[in-house]
């Protein structure tokens, strides 16, 4: 009789120490791990994006390219705590160089697109070239897109195009830069250069020469362009190309300046 209630004892202990036995608990819906929720994020080209289209001023400009030289003008977004950080520059006047002026403005978007300017240093920008904020009378033709900082230095056509429009300079003009500026060591215009225009692959799509006042227009496609300036007899060779992107529709334009190195030091 011991021995028949010690084995009992044990199958008895065995039982109870089993999964699902008397001596373990059943899982329940409160004790299982809750999946942590992932916050909706939109894309750095969405941000981009949105903040481009806060001002006329931005219209063309491109991301921040550190292997160009003469990128005035560029845009570069960063993450932030509340989404990306959009930052923008626009310079001018002889950006091949490193450009005389420029003004930066800092934007944050946020995680649900909402855009808010956090930020705004720099040389007073230029007036906006782009369409104007209010409404065009009732019947009138919409204004022309534009892009570039400035005003086009020549009158825009109001049909055909889109138009590529600048100047050519060449500086510096005196061996030493006074502040302020001498009026008679302005650069001066560059008149006679030969513009060519090529799309993304290499193909040449538009060539002018600068008249009067070093100035140019020509019609182009619209899209990505890089805009080349051929070399000048008695100038320091030709500046660094420069990479644009030229907005669609009739009257359209885009304004590249071209600054040459007249050597002068």
């Amino acid at each position: 009789m011991p021995g028949l209630l010690l084995a009992a004892l044990g199958l008895l202990l065995v039982a109870c120490s089993a999964p699902g036995g008397a001596g373990s608990a059943a899982p329940t819906a409160s004790s299982a791990s809750t999946p942590t929720p992932i916050r909706s994020f939109i894309a750095a080209a969405d941000a981009a994006a949105i903040v481009l289209a806060q001002d006329p001023r931005f219209s063309g400009i491109g991301a921040r390219d550190p292997r160009m030289v003469g990128q005035g003008s560029w845009y570069a977004v960063t993450p932030d705590t509340a989404g990306w950080r959009v930052t923008i520059q626009v310079g001018w006047g002889d950006c091949p160089a490193g450009c005389i002026n420029r003004h930066t403005w800092v934007y944050v978007v946020g995680f649900d697109g909402a855009v808010s300017k956090i930020g705004e240093t720099g040389d007073e920008p230029p007036a906006a070239s782009g369409p104007p904020a209010s409404e065009p009378a009732a019947g009138s033709p919409p204004p022309p897109t534009a892009g570039g900082p400035g005003a086009p230095p020549v009158p825009i056509p109001s049909g055909g195009g889109p138009w590529l429009v600048g100047v050519a300079t060449a500086g510096p003009v005196c061996p030493v830069e006074r502040i302020p500026p001498d009026p008679a060591c302005a650069p001066r215009p560059v008149v006679g250069a030969t513009i060519v225009v090529l799309d993304t692959g290499g193909r040449e799509v538009a060539r002018v020469t600068t008249g009067a006042g070093g100035t140019y227009l020509v019609a182009v496609p619209a899209g990505s362009m890089r805009v080349e300036a051929a070399p000048v007899g008695g100038l320091m060779g030709p500046p660094a190309p420069i990479d644009a992107v030229v907005p669609a529709g009739p009257g359209a334009w885009f304004r590249v300046d071209l600054a040459y190195d007249t050597g002068i030091r």
